[in-house]
């Protein structure tokens, strides 16, 4: 009986392991961190907050943790949101953009600002809100992670130059509410 249950563990943890992250070893082009204009890790809150013509910026944290944002809600009241870290230095490069239906409030939901300016359906690297799962994985394929509602694409490359080793990590984030796609979060950083 024990080994019986020494299997049935070890087929367990085998499992857990299984579906643990796999990572996409490559490096996303621009073109799949970019919408409206604006491309993560290349474009600054001040890019955003020209061409949404914002007033402010808005800010939150301690000198520990700082995260600069600009917020927008469209007609249909799905959200876009532009964040800045640490990692977005003084020039606050944006670092993360989040899409949000009206179903998955964007976590900072009261700061968004309304806007006439979005226009068309938000889409980041090729995926929108209202997408089923296999749509997603017939277009991404193979998430790197899984789970009964939401799905996982990460990246990462290293590259050197001529002083040191760059680490490029970038991620998408996609959760389902009722099978579609109800938010979804772009990221990038960058670290030596």
């Amino acid at each position: 009986m024990s080994n019986i249950i020494t299997v049935y563990i070890l087929a367990l943890i085998s499992n857990v392991f299984a579906e643990t992250s796999n990572v996409i070893t490559k490096k996303q082009p621009d073109s799949e961190l970019s919408i409206l204009g604006i491309t993560i890790g290349k474009s600054t809150l001040e890019d955003v907050k020209s061409k949404f013509k914002s007033k402010d910026i808005y800010y939150q944290g301690d000198a520990g943790e700082s995260l600069y944002v600009l917020c927008y809600k469209s007609s249909n009241g799905s959200t876009i949101a532009f964040e800045s870290g640490e990692t977005g230095g003084n020039a606050h490069t944006v670092s993360t953009i989040s899409i949000n239906g009206t179903k998955v409030p964007y976590r900072l939901n009261k700061i968004c600002e309304k806007t006439s300016l979005i226009r068309s359906k938000l889409v980041i690297n090729g995926i929108s809100l209202g997408m089923s799962p296999d749509l997603i994985k017939r277009l991404k394929g193979k998430p790197s992670k899984q789970s009964a509602n939401s799905l996982l694409y990460q990246f990462e490359i290293q590259e050197k130059n001529e002083k040191r080793q760059l680490d490029i990590i970038s991620r998408l984030e996609i959760e389902f509410n009722q099978d579609i796609v109800s938010a979804l979060t772009a990221s990038k950083s960058e670290t030596f």
